[in-house]
């Protein structure tokens, strides 16, 4: 032939070669995914960081649903162990951070984040990637919003930005010993300094902290008779005593954010500053104890929450209202684990009325909460809300809606239940729908948006709903932000009018016309219409002569704790509550 008997062997050899490499890295794959050497290294991983006794640290696995925290995290913010999942792990991270971080970012299948803490209220992830071997690239992930990672790819450098300043817990021992030497008022002010950087083509750390020493700088030699504090990168607090008039207070106000506003050259560069100001005023005569300064500190932890949410206003002005609410708030959301533990809640169901007939067409599955700290059902939703647990709460009430069915408790009828957020359709929810269609009525689900619903769970909720003959519902038309672009995505087949827009119809020329507008909208897309919240004879009348579809509010019942057998046919010419 054409081969020789030694070109044989170099032949055979070679393939031999190629087949023992092909089974070798066969093996490797199977022995890094095999579950019993993934659990190998998930316990190494788990003993790595829990070494780390300074450092607030954790590994994201998304494979395996675990993160892996260093021992002082998990101390700090009193996690019940250092491995937990991702999903237990969210709701104890935005409990702790107060909402300011909601949950980490799970879109790489092994992330590692540390987070320099700063309080109960507030810290920066960093997101890293893996660069080459001690190395990384990769971009700051601030609880305010997400920069793209092609936008700022840097180098980081392990120096902290060095300030010469104070950190902000030495403020309580100062207060102390400045304060009864005070005239006046003391002014603080929580300060946001981030450069802006929008027209540099790299993210340079050590520039940005080089601005930034600049302008701290700048404002302690301005203001002579004051103090200024550390809090974390960009953070900073400013602390002016003696303050006697309001002219002073206002002008001192004024003159910082006149400073703040500037270009300075640096270098070859101009740079200016994006400013958010916290402010908040005290009597320097009510500073005297350990308690009440460290209040003082509380609070401008509060100015500093407000001003990263960014709803009201900048510079922020404290508010002793708001502050208080908060506190309430805090005090409520602690009860929230064992709420959810032990099922505190009940459902009632309140019917929806056919302007057409009267007849009770369908009911809706609302949530009251059975512990006394939560009277105000409204409440418990914006604190689960707040403090991530919302689909919990939409699971839990999936789950006792089920049991009331499966237990005859409840007749069958056709219901309207609350879906919020990104809550997923459990199995739960679609046993329920499969249940009403068997026989003969049909599940409304109300999408509810306190957030913008990802593109793929809102495609994968329309396809469980024709799947399983859910009829869906845009709960409180016109309310939020998202809400226009997911009508516009969705073939929706009912759409309430909030009660906003419905209550005093026979007063409001503006509300009328809106709702009139939506009506017409519904007519023109064959959509059912329902007006939330008709709570007299008047407004029923109004929604009658608009030809709403159907109606809703205590002017017809309030919330029953069960459904009646029989659906009740109202007279809707004159019916009393």
């Amino acid at each position: 032939g054409y081969l020789d008997a030694y070109d044989t062997r170099v032949v055979w050899t070679t393939g031999i070669m190629i087949l023992l490499v092909c089974i070798c890295i066969v093996w490797v794959f199977w022995f890094f995914q095999s579950s019993f050497f993934a659990l190998l290294a998930s316990e190494f991983v788990g003993s790595l960081l829990g070494q780390f006794t300074h450092i607030h640290c954790f590994l994201v696995k998304r494979k395996k649903n675990k993160v892996f925290m260093s021992e002082a995290m998990a101390n700090y913010f009193e996690f019940p162990s250092r491995e937990m999942s991702i999903a237990a792990f969210d709701r104890f991270l935005f409990s702790a951070t107060d909402g300011a971080v909601s949950g980490v970012d799970t879109s790489r299948a092994s992330t590692v984040f540390v987070t320099p803490v700063t309080g109960v209220i507030y810290y920066v992830r960093y997101a890293c990637h893996p660069f080459w071997f001690n190395s990384y690239r990769g971009y700051i992930s601030h609880i305010t919003g997400a920069v793209p990672g092609h936008a700022s790819l840097y180098n980081p450098s392990p120096k902290e930005y060095q300030t010469g300043l104070e950190t902000y817990q030495n403020l309580i021992e100062n207060l102390i010993d400045n304060a009864p030497h005070t005239k006046g008022k003391i002014l603080f002010m929580t300060m946001f300094l981030g450069v802006n950087l929008s027209g540099f083509s790299m993210y340079d750390v050590d520039f940005e902290a080089k601005c930034q020493r600049m302008l701290v700088d700048i404002l302690k030699n301005t203001f002579q008779n004051s103090a200024m504090y550390f809090v974390t990168k960009g953070e900073y607090i400013l602390v002016l005593y003696g303050i006697k008039t309001e002219e002073a207070l206002h002008g001192a106000m004024e003159e910082v954010k006149e400073i703040t506003s500037r270009i300075y050259p640096v270098g070859d560069e101009s740079v200016s500053f994006e400013t958010k100001l916290g402010v908040f005023c005290e009597y320097a005569g009510v500073i005297r104890t350990v308690g009440q300064s460290r209040e003082v500190l509380n609070k401008l932890m509060f100015c500093m929450m407000k001003l990263k949410q960014g709803k009201d206003g900048n510079p922020y002005e404290f508010s002793s209202y708001a502050y208080r609410q908060h506190l309430d708030r805090l005090l409520r959301t602690r009860y929230l684990p064992a709420i959810f533990r032990e099922e505190q809640i009940r459902l009632v169901f309140q019917p929806i009325v056919s302007l057409e007939n009267g007849k009770t067409v369908m009911y809706e599955v609302l949530v009251r909460s059975t512990h006394e700290v939560y009277p105000n059902p409204d409440m418990l939703i914006k604190d689960c809300m707040s403090q991530g647990l919302d689909k919990e709460l939409d699971m839990l009430i999936y789950k006792k809606f089920r049991c009331m069915l499966e237990s005859g408790e409840l007749p069958m009828a056709n219901f309207t239940v609350n879906i919020l957020g990104n809550t997923p359709m459990n199995d739960d929810l679609l046993w329920i729908a499969d249940l009403l269609h068997d026989n003969g009525y049909c599940l409304y689900l109300e999408m509810v948006e306190h957030m913008k619903i990802a593109d793929d769970l809102l495609e994968d909720r329309i396809l469980q709903a024709k799947k399983h003959h859910i009829r869906l519902v845009a709960d409180d038309y016109g309310q939020n932000a998202a809400n226009l672009d997911t009508l516009y995505k969705v073939n929706f087949d009912v759409l309430k009018i909030p009660m906003e827009f419905t209550t005093r119809l026979d007063r409001n020329r503006k509300n009328r016309s809106f709702v009139s507008n939506i009506i017409h909208y519904c007519k023109e897309c064959n959509v059912y219409s329902i007006a939330e919240g008709v709570e007299n004879e008047a407004e029923l009348q109004i929604l009658k002569e608009m030809r709403v579809d159907y109606v809703q509010g205590y002017y017809f019942s309030r919330p029953m704790s069960t459904v009646p057998a029989e659906p009740v046919v109202y007279d809707i010419g004159r019916q009393g509550s």
